[in-house]
């Protein structure tokens, strides 16, 4: 996590030797302060109490701390249960970050429960190991993608890639059967966070 709450409910940030609490399940944090990823929190006694969380890496933290507080690991509710959303723009959108792999059922699961909202998927190592390329069309680009994330062609959601360059790749179409391939836009990085309420840095 990237925020919990201190003693008084105020949502802040890691610092070395901080007390705070999960906003979620109120159990005790700590605080991870290292000297190379970013500072964030961590549950003391088990892992993430939502059972939709997942271990979060420093994609995550980079993606989440582009937004401010405010936006950032929002608790929604709705039939009977509720759920952390990774990030909330001021219009209301969830913006859900998936750096493994999920379910065709999963991603149904939550573009119900979220309605309005924008998927980016972490799709870094394939495309650095040159198994997902793209070429450009002029308006728009294609990709193929060898051993592909065939379960990202059932998202309805919009859906946005992150490839590690300076812009994300929106997906419009891709093909389940192979090879695997479609074809989509690419989006300015800068443009799209600041679209939505944000702030981007220039990632290393």
């Amino acid at each position: 996590m990237l925020y919990a709450y201190s003693d008084i409910g105020q949502k802040i940030r890691a610092t070395p030797n901080a007390i705070a609490a999960c906003p979620e399940c109120g159990e005790g944090v700590m605080a991870k302060c290292g000297e190379i990823n970013i500072w964030h929190w961590a549950h003391k006694r088990r892992g993430d109490c939502d059972i939709w969380g997942e271990c979060e890496t420093q994609w995550h933290l980079t993606w989440k701390s582009y937004f401010p507080a405010e936006c950032v690991e929002i608790s929604i509710g709705g039939n009977g249960t509720k759920h952390r959303a990774d990030i909330r723009t001021p219009n209301g959108i969830v913006i859900e970050l998936q750096h493994s792999p999920i379910s065709v059922e999963k991603i149904r699961e939550r573009e119900q429960f979220y309605g309005n909202m924008i998927w980016i998927f972490d799709v870094r190592e394939p495309h650095s190991a040159e198994r997902l390329y793209f070429r450009n069309k002029g308006d728009f680009h294609t990709f193929r993608w060898e051993h592909a994330r065939k379960s990202l062609a059932f998202a309805r959601a919009e859906s946005l890639w992150d490839f590690g360059a300076m812009q994300l790749f929106n997906m419009k179409k891709m093909y389940t059967d192979a090879p695997h391939g479609g074809w989509g836009k690419l989006v300015d990085i800068d443009y799209f966070i600041q679209q939505h309420g944000g702030q981007y840095y220039l990632r290393e």
